[in-house]
C-alpha cells in the first residue's frame, strides 16, 4: 500500500512539475513579442488565412538569388582567403615588404566591399518586386540574416568565442 501511494505521489508530483514548466515557457515565449518567427509565413502557409504570401514562382525566384548570392560569398571567400595567405606570407618574413603588404589589405578590402555591395543590389532589386505583406515578412529574413551574431568563430566550430588560442 505504501508503494502505491508513493508512486501517485511520484505521479502527480511530476504532473505539477510538468504543468508549471509549461506556464513558465508559455509566458516566457509570450513576452518575447507577438510577431511570428522568421520563415512561418515564407511560403509555408500561415500568412492570410493560411495561404502563402509568395507564389511558386516567387518562391523559384527568391531561392534562385539566394543561391546566386551564396555562390558569389563562395568565390569571394576563396579569393579572400587566398589573398590572406599571401599576407601571412608576407608578414612572416623577417624583412616584409611593407607596400606589398598595404596592398594586400586593400585587396582583401575591397574584395568584401564589392560582395556586400552585389548582394545589397540584388535584394533591393529584388524587394522592389514584392507587394507589401512581402516585403515585411523579406524584410524579416534579410534582417535575421544581416543582423545575425556569432557565426563561425574564431575557433574550432561556430559560435562567438575566441576558441583554441593556440599561442
Amino acid at each position: 500500500m505504501k508503494t502505491y501511494g508513493l508512486v501517485i505521489a511520484l505521479v502527480l508530483s511530476m504532473l505539477v512539475n510538468a504543468t508549471f514548466a509549461g506556464i513558465v515557457g508559455y509566458r516566457w515565449i509570450a513576452s518575447r513579442g507577438s510577431e511570428p518567427p522568421v520563415g512561418t509565413t515564407f511560403g509555408r502557409g500561415g500568412g492570410q488565412g493560411g495561404k502563402s504570401l509568395f507564389s511558386s514562382g516567387k518562391m523559384a525566384q527568391l531561392a534562385g538569388m539566394k543561391a546566386e548570392i551564396r555562390a558569389e560569398q563562395q568565390q569571394a571567400k576563396e579569393k579572400i582567403r587566398g589573398l590572406r595567405q599571401q599576407l601571412f606570407a608576407e608578414v612572416r618574413k623577417d624583412d616584409p615588404d611593407m607596400a606589398a603588404v598595404e596592398s594586400l589589405i586593400d585587396q582583401i578590402s575591397d574584395q568584401q566591399k564589392q560582395l556586400q555591395k552585389g548582394i545589397v543590389k540584388k535584394l533591393v532589386a529584388q524587394r522592389k518586386t514584392l507587394t507589401p505583406e512581402q516585403k515585411e515578412v523579406f524584410d524579416r529574413a534579410v534582417k535575421a540574416t544581416f543582423m545575425k551574431k556569432g557565426g563561425m568563430g574564431m575557433g574550432m566550430g561556430k559560435g562567438k568565442g575566441k576558441g583554441r588560442q593556440t599561442w
